[in-house]
């Protein structure tokens, strides 16, 4: 035990007290100004005559003082009050509260701050957002009203790179009825064959593909079918033609198939009319993509030039998905015979080792003298150079050119050559 002396603050050991003795530092003890108070820290001196121990305690009757409280942390009290729901919230918060306006009237204000404006703010980058979320926002007559500006203006608002988004925009939140107008208004600027090459006007087309009645589009979609060759090559035009594909009625996909076969050659090894023959691929009729893969393989190089190509990799592999029984084993012996150029590229050693996996077991290829086991591996760098070769490599130089692999090559090429063919 440890007691402090009033006078000389000073620690001194005290007397040992037997086990189980009543403790001598009692009320009269504290009362002298030994020990510990009452708060539990050190009387560190004398009192002097008549000095009372001040009490850390307050009364009730002296209230704490008012401490100026921050900025933040009154926020923060605010924003927990309000949670709370307590029904002590300030005055000036029950104000702003109660001064906020319900979202339809919040959605009418939004609507009066565009009027008479909307053309203007639609043709700027930050006004278009503001005219977009209007229109998001409002309902029924509030956008009749913002619609009607732009009535008359539908050629200036489809050359916008700004505007032409409201267009959309509003295609695609308000009924059909309601923007009806745009119709005559786009055959007045020009052709629909015209306005699916514009950078801009593809998208509106899109739009109406997509929400509006076939029947009112028959212009269109006629003036389209009759320039789909045209189309499909156009940076633009063949994404009009794959909307097509997608929103389109079945006779309409018949109709474009037909127009493509008449050219598949050219279209397919063409940038852009490729994804047109991809959608062709996915879209169409099963009887329409089994032609489509019958006549595209009767072209021997056709597929080994598309898998070699980046943007053409993908209307390969949709082939490979699509071809079944000689149609597939025709496909794959073309793999094979253009198996070096396809090594050249990524994307065509990507589409080798899809191939592969087409192909997964030996008896299924009716392979003489194999195991029925399933030829697999892992990754066609295993089949081409060997299983001791990295995955991450290639068999490709550092100066970009092919060549000759050093690790069982000729094992992987049987071995491709048996799960291929």
């Amino acid at each position: 035990p440890i007691v402090v002396a009033p006078s000389l603050c000073t620690l001194v050991p005290s007397r040992a007290r037997p086990r189980g003795a009543a403790s001598d530092r009692g009320p009269a003890h504290m009362a002298r100004g030994g020990g510990f108070g009452s708060s539990g820290a050190l009387a560190m001196g004398p009192r002097l005559p008549g000095q009372q121990q001040p009490s850390r305690r307050r009364s009730k009757e002296q209230p704490k003082e008012q401490q100026p409280q921050p900025q933040r942390e009154r926020e923060w009290g605010l924003q927990r009050e309000t949670r709370r729901g307590s029904k002590s919230t300030p005055q000036h918060a029950v104000a702003a509260s109660s001064s906020s306006p319900p979202p339809e009237d919040a959605a009418a204000v939004a609507t009066a701050a565009l009027r008479s404006r909307v053309l203007e703010l639609a043709l700027e980058p930050q006004g278009s957002r503001e005219v977009q979320r209007a229109l998001e926002e409002a309902r029924g007559a509030e956008q009749e009203l913002i619609v009607r500006e732009l009535q008359g203006h539908v050629a200036k608002a489809l050359q916008s790179p700004h505007a032409n988004h409201v267009l959309q925009k509003a295609i695609s939140v308000m009924w059909p009825s309601d923007m009806f107008f745009i119709i005559p208004e786009l055959l007045q600027w020009g052709c629909p064959s015209a306005i699916a090459k514009h950078p801009y006007g593809c998208r509106v087309l899109e739009r109406l593909m997509e929400f509006f009645p076939s029947e009112w589009l028959t212009v269109f979609i006629t003036d389209l079918l009759d320039n789909i060759g045209d189309l499909s090559k156009h940076p633009y035009g063949n994404f009009v033609v794959q909307h097509l594909f997608e929103h389109g009625t079945a006779e309409q996909r018949k109709h474009i198939v037909r127009l493509l076969c008449s050219d598949l050659y050219a279209l397919s090894l063409n940038q852009n009319a490729c994804g047109v023959v991809d959608k062709a691929l996915t879209y169409a009729a099963w009887e329409d993509q089994l032609e489509l893969v019958e006549r595209m393989l009767a072209h021997r190089a056709l597929l080994v030039t598309m898998a070699s190509k980046r943007w053409g990799f993908s209307t390969a592999e949709r082939l490979l998905s699509v071809a079944r029984g000689p149609s597939l084993d025709e496909a794959h012996r073309q793999l094979m015979e253009g198996m070096m150029s396809l090594q050249r590229t990524a994307s065509g050693r990507q589409l080798l080792e899809l191939a592969v996996k087409h192909r997964p077991t030996s008896a299924e290829l009716g392979v003489g003298g194999a195991t029925s086991g399933p030829v697999k591996s892992a990754k066609l760098e295993d089949l081409l150079l060997g299983p001791s070769t990295k995955s991450g490599m290639n068999c490709f130089g550092n100066n970009g050119g092919l060549h000759e692999p050093k690790v069982h090559r000729s094992n992987g090429l049987v071995q491709l050559v048996r799960v291929l063919d």
